[in-house]
C-alpha cells in the first residue's frame, strides 16, 4: 500500500470513527444517493446531511452534483467535517477616500486605508457540515470551488 492509498484509508477510518452513520439498509431506497462512506460494498451514510425524516438537507441536494464533478463521496465528506474560514463580506473603501491619497500621491495614507480595509472583512469559520441548513453553506460550497 502506497502512502496515498495509506492515508485516504486513514481519512476514511477517522470518518467513520467519527460521524454518526446510517447503514444502507436504514435509509429509505429514495435516498440512497446522499454521500456515503463506501468500505467493501457496505455503503454508510452520515446523518447529519438528513433531516429528521431522513429527507436529504436542501442545501446539499441543490449542490450535490455540483459537488461531486470530479471529486468523490470521501473527498467531499472530509471537506465538510473540516473547519474552514470563509470571507462573508468584503469591505470596501470609499471610492473617493481612495482617490483622494493617490491623488495626493500620498502612499503611507493609501496603506493605512487598505490596511484598514483588509482588517474589516468578515470571515465564518465553522465546518460545512454544521451549517448544512443555513443559508450560509451556499457560501462555503462557492469558496470551495473558487478558492
Amino acid at each position: 500500500m502506497n502512502k496515498l492509498e495509506t492515508k485516504r484509508l486513514k481519512a476514511i477510518v477517522s470518518l467513520l470513527n467519527g460521524l454518526e452513520l446510517i447503514s444502507h439498509e436504514e435509509l429509505p431506497e429514495e435516498q440512497h444517493n446522499a454521500l456515503c462512506i463506501n468500505v467493501n460494498g457496505w455503503r454508510y451514510y452520515p446523518s447529519f446531511q438528513f433531516d429528521e425524516h431522513f429527507n436529504l438537507i436542501d442545501n446539499l441536494r441543490n449542490n450535490l452534483s455540483l459537488m461531486r464533478e470530479g471529486r468523490d463521496d470521501t473527498d467531499i465528506l472530509l471537506w465538510m467535517v473540516s473547519e474552514k474560514s470563509v470571507l462573508v463580506e468584503r469591505a470596501v473603501a470609499p471610492p473617493a477616500l481612495v482617490s483622494k491619497y493617490l491623488d495626493k500621491g500620498d502612499l503611507e495614507g493609501y496603506e493605512r486605508l487598505v490596511s484598514a480595509e483588509a482588517q474589516s472583512h468578515k470571515y465564518v469559520t465553522a465546518k460545512p457540515c454544521d451549517l448544512i441548513d443555513d443559508p450560509l453553506f451556499e457560501v462555503f460550497v462557492e469558496d470551495w470551488f473558487n478558492w
